[in-house]
């Protein structure tokens, strides 16, 4: 009966153009995720954040962020709300006049200060997942690579700047036909010590009517993880190859590389699962290890800083998530928040709760968090909400 109701919904919305969205009953059909091993957190009370609140100091939307381990420094890229709202295909969204170039901010959290980077570009940037690496031949210069949304396709841009400094410049772009609908990119050097990248495709349709499909009677198995190997040189990209390298993923959004190892983990928003791959760069293949469910939908995962623990962001109902996309408008609607930890000495098999919200904080949809220890604080922000979460005395220890 449950395949028959799919199959007429799918039915009848080729013919009305439009989605019926069902799927609970195609999720449970296929056996592919228990609906309630997905939603253990929902309606749960809020725990962890009494202590937050959200700053304005970047009037904009933040999907990602980043930290910068020898600095300590966060770097954040932004897009005005109303922009975004129009234009970000990672949300479905394709209303041209919103395309935009977005900018990077900068926070220093001994003085709690935000502050504007000033960017030597004018080009489209809709940016999207985001990555830092330190030059492996000159250790000031560092790295930005973001997903970027332009309007004639996505592609990972590459920006730099020296350390402790404020102007970025573009250095280039990655372009490959295998990076179709880019969502996550994580950045680090090879053993012959090449520039590399891995990146996620969240879906295996860009936009339409069989994206629609994806989204609502999911999840299908149509995601992949990417590969491309590069080098630097002269500020410029060369010697590019890419390949994909791990398949079978049915949302794979969030991507981070573990310093000092060929391990890589992946967040998957419809499977809600955390998996661990390892890279044999000889056979270019993510050879996957284990994949841990966490109960609710996952989004970026980022490895904390000085250590090889991660901080995953995760939402208890993704129903709102997509609920809230549809009505952006309305102010009303709050989407329920998660913050895991997942600790290296447990090989990241172990979800601990470190913070749960209920979306009073104003900010909604929260897409990506980052702890700093040695502060004892947490960051968030979103892809569709302006301000950033600061919540202090997480763990209630200066590290």
């Amino acid at each position: 009966m449950a395949l028959f109701i799919n199959l007429l919904a799918v039915f009848v919305s080729l013919i009305i153009g439009g989605t019926i969205y069902l799927d609970r009953s195609f999720s449970e059909l296929t056996n592919r995720v228990s609906w309630n091993d997905r939603h253990v957190y929902n309606k749960a009370a809020e725990y962890n954040a009494a202590s937050c609140k959200v700053s304005k100091a970047i009037p904009e939307a933040c999907e990602d962020s980043i930290v910068d381990d020898s600095t300590g420094l966060v770097y954040f890229s932004c897009g005005e709300t109303e922009n975004r709202t129009k234009w970000f295909p990672g949300c479905n969204w394709w209303d041209k006049e919103g395309m935009t170039t977005n900018s990077f901010y900068v926070y220093d959290p001994e003085t709690r200060d935000f502050e504007k980077m000033n960017l030597d570009y004018h080009g489209e940037f809709v940016s999207h997942g985001l990555s830092l690496l330190k030059d492996p031949n000159n250790p000031d210069t560092r790295y930005i690579f973001s997903v970027n949304h332009k309007s004639t396709g996505s592609i990972i841009s590459i920006f730099s700047f020296q350390a402790g400094t404020n102007d970025v410049s573009h250095v280039g772009d990655i372009k490959d036909s295998r990076i179709y609908t880019p969502n996550s990119v994580t950045a680090y050097v090879e053993d012959d010590g090449s520039i590399a990248i891995m990146y996620t495709n969240d879906h295996l349709f860009r936009k339409g009517f069989m994206r629609h499909v994806e989204d609502s009677y999911g999840p299908f198995m149509w995601g992949h993880v990417g590969n491309c190997n590069f080098k630097i040189e002269d500020g410029d990209i060369k010697g590019l190859s890419c390949s994909r390298v791990a398949v079978e993923n049915s949302y794979p959004n969030g991507i981070t590389h573990i310093p000092d190892t060929k391990e890589f983990l992946v967040a998957d928003t419809r499977l809600g699962t955390l998996s661990s791959f390892k890279w044999d760069v000889d056979t270019k293949s993510l050879n996957l290890q284990h994949s841990t469910p966490f109960g609710a939908a996952l989004d970026n995962v980022h490895v904390i800083a000085g250590t090889k623990d991660v901080i995953v962001a995760g939402f208890p109902d993704e129903k709102q998530v997509f609920y809230k996309f549809r009505n952006m408008h309305d102010k009303s609607i709050k989407v329920e928040s998660l913050v895991f930890r997942a600790n290296s000495r447990d090989n990241y098999t172990v979800p601990h709760v470190l913070q749960k919200t209920d979306g009073l904080h104003g900010l909604q949809v929260v897409t990506n968090y980052n702890y700093l220890p040695k502060h004892d604080r947490l960051l968030g922000s979103s892809v569709c909400s302006e301000g950033i979460l600061i919540c202090d005395n997480i763990y209630g220890i200066i590290m």
